[in-house]
C-alpha cells in the first residue's frame, strides 16, 4: 500500500511589496533553520526560496500588481519538501518562461553549471535589476529538480506555478 502523508509546514498569501518580502524572508529563515535538519538542504531551500521569491517581487507586471496575490509554501510530501510559488503574469509571458525552463529542464548538473557560467559571463542586467539567471541558479542549487505549470485563468492571464523539490 502507498500512502503519501501530505502536510503544510509553511504558507504565504498575499500582495508582495519590499516590506513583506523582507519579512517573508526572515519567516523562511526562521523556519528553515528550525525545522530542517541537514545542513545542506537548510541553505539549498533558504537559497531556492529567496531567488524565486525575489524573481516575483522583480517580475511582476505593474499592471497585474493588484490581481497577484502571490502564493509560496513549503510542503512536506513523504520525505520530500516541496516549495511551491504561485503568481499571475500575462499568458503571453508565459512563452519566454515555458523556453528557459525547458532549456534548463534536460540538462544534467554539469550543463546547468555550464550555462550559468556562459549566462553570467555574457549577461547584461534587465531594467528590472537581473540577469536572466534566477531560474538558472533555482537549477543549479536544487540539483534541478524542478516542476513547472501555466494555468490560463482567463483574460490573457495564468498562474505561473513552480514547485521545487528537496529529498531528506
Amino acid at each position: 500500500m502507498n500512502t503519501t502523508s501530505n502536510k503544510v509546514n509553511f504558507s504565504f498569501l498575499g500582495q508582495m511589496n519590499p516590506e513583506v518580502l523582507e519579512k517573508l524572508l526572515v519567516d523562511v529563515k526562521s523556519f528553515v533553520e528550525n525545522n530542517i535538519k541537514k545542513t545542506a538542504i537548510k541553505r539549498r531551500m533558504y537559497i531556492v526560496a529567496v531567488e524565486a521569491l525575489e524573481n516575483i517581487f522583480r517580475h511582476t507586471n505593474d499592471k497585474l500588481k493588484k490581481l497577484n496575490n502571490i502564493k509560496f509554501s513549503i510542503k512536506l510530501v513523504d520525505n520530500t519538501y516541496v516549495l511551491e510559488f504561485v503568481n499571475v503574469i500575462f499568458c503571453k509571458e508565459s512563452e519566454e518562461l515555458k523556453k528557459i525552463l525547458c532549456n534548463i529542464k534536460d540538462k544534467s548538473k554539469g550543463e546547468i553549471k555550464e550555462l550559468y557560467k556562459a549566462t553570467i559571463t555574457k549577461a547584461q542586467i534587465t531594467p528590472k535589476g537581473g540577469a536572466g539567471l534566477g531560474l538558472i541558479e533555482i537549477a543549479k542549487v536544487s540539483n534541478n529538480n524542478i516542476n513547472y505549470k501555466f494555468n490560463n485563468i482567463g483574460d490573457d492571464i495564468c498562474e505561473f506555478v513552480l514547485e521545487v523539490k528537496f529529498d531528506l
